[in-house]
């Protein structure tokens, strides 16, 4: 029985670094993505002069 928590407990705390692990990355992603279309867009004015 008791290994059988232990288990669950393991398989929790997997999903859950998981799920932090896949959030942080996203923040990370998306931290990027809008600063890539900032640069292209100070490029873009930088053309148009």
């Amino acid at each position: 029985m008791n290994s059988i928590n232990q288990g669950i407990v393991l398989a929790n705390a997997l999903v859950l670094a998981f799920w932090v692990i896949s959030w942080i990355l996203a923040l990370f992603h998306l931290d990027y993505w809008t600063d890539r279309e900032r640069s292209l867009e100070g490029i873009r004015q930088e053309i148009a002069k």
